[in-house]
């Protein structure tokens, strides 16, 4: 990673509990695997970078973004946002409907 380099980071509530580092540790070990490649892809961003492209990634709305993950026929969404130079990963879920439900966004 360069000097300009960016982090993907797991949010963490004020009890210490990091939703998204949790849904991964509860899924399958080649599931996990799977997540953890896409969250890698944030990674390797440098600072100057424009966000990761579709398929990969894509706009949910204003600043938040969802890492468009999957596993075999399961489709993994996690819900994230910049601020400076980290990626923070906000929320996971599994999905299944066309669009991203309102409620997994106000969670994030």
């Amino acid at each position: 990673m360069s000097m300009a380099g960016l982090q993907a980071v797991f949010y963490r509530d004020s009890n210490g509990f990091e939703p998204v580092n949790d849904f991964i540790d509860a899924l399958d070990p080649k599931a996990q695997d799977a997540l953890d490649w896409h969250i890698s892809l944030l990674n390797a961003l440098d600072e100057g970078d424009p966000p990761l492209a579709f398929p990969h990634s894509s706009q949910v709305d204003g600043e938040l973004r969802e890492l468009r993950c999957h596993h075999g026929r399961q489709l993994f969404r996690i819900l994230y946002r910049r601020s400076e130079k980290l990626f923070v990963l906000l929320h996971a879920f599994e999905k299944r409907t066309a669009k991203v439900p309102v409620g997994e966004i106000r969670i994030a």
